[in-house]
């Protein structure tokens, strides 16, 4: 028992979850065996996908994940919800135009407009958030249908922005 490889004429690979049993016989004499296999493709795919949600959800940057048709939120960390106060109820619920309108952030809504309409793939800006200096990263990343999504990065850069300001201090 246990996962095998295999690859398909295609060239693509299909794991199974292979079960080998032996067939005996009437004098108890080994006459072949019988397999059972379980294709477990989509499920090492699904398990990957929640590992990688799950090392981007202990991240001390905030990451957004919008979908660039209907600008709603399909992830948000847990820093990004402890910072916006706010649960996963009600960021899938909202839509980016609805919640930025309330949080000092329609400057990241105006970009990932901005990176859809000009064709560009990436941008980045300082703003602020609740009092907080934030560097702001955001890459559109389109799919087939050119729709896609963009990938928010929010890092907080008041602890830089304050040694910078007591350096220029110090050499003044």
């Amino acid at each position: 028992q246990g996962e095998t490889q295999l690859r398909r004429k295609d060239g693509s690979t299909l794991f199974t979850q292979s079960t080998v049993m032996p067939f005996m016989d009437g004098q108890g004499k080994y006459a072949g065996s019988i397999t059972i296999r379980t294709d477990v493709t989509q499920t090492n795919k699904l398990i990957a996908q929640q590992e990688t949600a799950e090392t981007l959800n202990e991240l001390r940057d905030d990451i957004w994940i919008i979908d660039a048709e209907t600008e709603k939120f399909s992830y948000l960390n847990r820093a990004a919800k402890d910072r916006l106060s706010i649960n996963e109820a009600d960021y899938l619920s909202k839509d980016l135009d609805d919640f930025l309108a309330t949080s000092e952030l329609d400057e990241v809504l105006q970009a990932c407009r901005g990176l859809r309409e000009n064709g560009e793939v990436t941008t980045q800006f300082e703003t602020s958030l609740k009092g907080v200096a934030m560097h702001v990263s955001i890459k559109f990343l389109p799919d087939a249908q050119k729709a896609g999504r963009y990938l928010v990065l929010l890092n907080d850069i008041s602890d830089r922005l304050e040694q910078e300001q007591r350096k220029s201090a110090f050499v003044s």
